[in-house]
Order: C-alpha cells, then sequence, then structure tokens
C-alpha cells in the first residue's frame, strides 16, 4: 500500500481552531467581537472559515504578546485564594 500525501486544508472551521490556538470557540468569538482574532476569511453557507495563513499569522503576531487565559484563570484564583487568606476564611482558600 502506498501512503497518501498529506493535504493541506484549504479553510479551517471554527472547530478546527481550539487545538491550533489554543482557545474555546467561545472565546475565539469573544476576540473576533472586541477585533482581537481576525475576521473569518470567507464564510461556507453562514459558518466563518479561516485560511490556514491567516491563523498562523495571527498566531505569530501574538506570540509573547497577548496573555493567555489559562494564566488569566490562574492570576483570578490565586487573588481569590490571597483574599479568603487575610479576611480569615483560609479554610475557603484551600478548596
Amino acid at each position: 500500500m502506498t501512503q497518501q500525501p498529506k493535504v493541506e486544508p484549504v479553510f479551517l472551521r471554527m472547530r478546527d481552531l481550539p487545538p491550533i490556538v489554543g482557545l474555546a470557540i467561545v472565546t475565539i468569538y469573544e476576540k473576533i467581537r472586541r477585533g482581537d482574532f481576525p475576521e473569518p476569511d470567507a464564510r461556507i453557507g453562514r459558518s466563518p472559515v479561516w485560511r490556514p495563513a491567516t491563523i498562523a499569522q495571527w498566531a505569530e503576531d501574538r506570540a509573547g504578546v497577548e496573555d493567555t487565559d489559562a494564566a488569566r484563570q490562574r492570576r483570578t484564583a490565586n487573588a481569590r485564594k490571597a483574599a479568603l487568606t487575610r479576611w480569615g476564611k483560609a479554610d475557603e482558600a484551600a478548596a
């Protein structure tokens, strides 16, 4: 059997993006609304699609610049824990 050559997709659908960009679909839509994510290159029916090069360029541009959602969530959790500890509720902070 011969191995089929790997074919790059012409377009990426919304459901293809989370593992590529490391963001949830809801977060991607929010970033589009705020102008922090590239507008779709086209629409197939009502579905937005992007060229892989568009997403690659966006990822390259944001590398090291934009805060990640995971880092933001860690800071929020740490701030909550510190506040609960200050208020004498250390048992809640441990949860």
